[in-house]
């Protein structure tokens, strides 16, 4: 078992990595320790630490290849499709669009995968030809992106329970071969359109409420459906996002707070099925004679938006939406500042 490193041509920083053979088979367990450039004499000493710090894992790690060669197991290994299946069920307990999206990527490992596949016996090779299957089926690169990074959240939660000892996803995760979506333009409302939708009637009204209540909040369908009245506090709610688990405030704005039906008990917004809220609301857009393709998911885009045409910072704007980093809501500076150039190209040549 040799301990290697990977330097980073942008960064010069090295990945520390275990390369070892099992069965013929190479393996690597990268193991988020880092090597940065530099001769000073803070530097020296912080890699040196890192370096020592590395060869005691690479010694642990030998004593476990060891012993599981040897017939002596610390842990039983698990199937990976069962646990799969008892990961999007404790991701996504009720249906809804991410469930979808798991049970989509569960799929597609189960049409790459075998059965007998168990969580240690995938290598960083085994994801490369899950992303090469991906691709030879003719599925597009933003869903190739979706379900890599699915998969690869399947092993980072079976690491922290340690199953594990580490990501085979880490090695592409961590450089250039991971697959990427690609930045597309995101559908969202202008001002306008939103009153002109406010003015509109619609056949479902709460289905209208909550579409108008997402445009001022930011949440996500799951989140509005589990809203109670007990997260609503005067003039802001509190609630844990579903698809993060992270908990958030948001301040309700009169607008926001307009769309709130009557209290009662149970949901604040007990809505129908996806396909019924799909349907209402492609009738709703097109008697309001809005021109776009709207989703629910629509009026998060437009939130977004609107905060930042109107002012707000990103990095409240990340705070408010639940990103874990303020680079995800940069899609979102982009497409106000495209508005803007926009706008003074309006301005006629002298």
């Amino acid at each position: 078992m040799k301990l290697r490193k990977r330097v980073s041509a942008r960064t010069g920083v090295a990945s520390l990595y275990l390369s070892y053979t099992i069965n013929g088979e190479r393996r690597y367990e990268y193991l988020s320790l880092y090597l940065y450039p530099g001769k000073d004499s803070v530097t020296r000493e912080k890699n040196k630490a890192t370096l020592k710090a590395a060869e005691v894992l690479r010694a642990r790690r030998e004593v476990e290849v060891a012993n599981g060669l040897a017939g002596i197991r610390v842990r039983k290994d698990t199937l990976l499709e069962p646990y799969f299946t008892k990961y999007v069920s404790t991701h996504a307990p009720r249906d809804g669009g991410y469930r979808r999206t798991l049970n989509a990527a569960l799929g597609a490992w189960k049409a790459y995968g075998k059965p007998s596949w168990t969580l240690a016996s995938v290598t960083p090779d085994t994801m490369r030809g899950f992303v090469s299957h991906l691709k030879a089926s003719g599925m597009k690169e933003n869903s190739v992106a979706r379900y890599y990074d699915i998969v690869a959240s399947v092993f980072n939660a079976a690491v922290k329970e340690g199953l594990i000892p580490s990501n085979p996803a880490k090695l592409l995760i961590r450089g250039a071969e991971r697959p990427r979506p690609q930045e597309g333009i995101r559908s969202y409302l202008t001002m306008e359109e939103v009153r002109v939708l406010d003015a509109t009637p619609c056949r479902m009204p709460l289905v209208k409420s909550a579409f108008l209540f997402g445009c001022f909040t930011g949440l996500r369908i799951s989140d509005i459906r589990a809203l109670r009245w007990e997260d609503v506090e005067g003039r802001r709610l509190t609630i844990r996002m579903k698809k993060t688990g992270e908990v958030i405030m948001v301040p309700l704005s009169a607008n926001a707070l307009a769309q709130l039906p009557e209290r009662c008990d149970g949901p604040i917004f007990p809505l129908p099925s996806h396909t019924c809220i799909r349907r209402v609301l492609a009738g709703w857009v097109k008697s309001a004679g809005v021109g776009k393709h709207v989703t629910f998911h629509t009026a998060r885009h437009t939130f977004a938006t609107l905060a930042l045409t109107y002012g707000a910072d990103i990095y409240t704007v990340s705070k408010l939406l639940g990103h874990t980093t303020v680079s995800t809501t940069q899609i979102y500076a982009k497409v106000v500042d495209r508005k803007k150039e926009e706008a003074v190209n309006l301005i006629p040549d002298l």
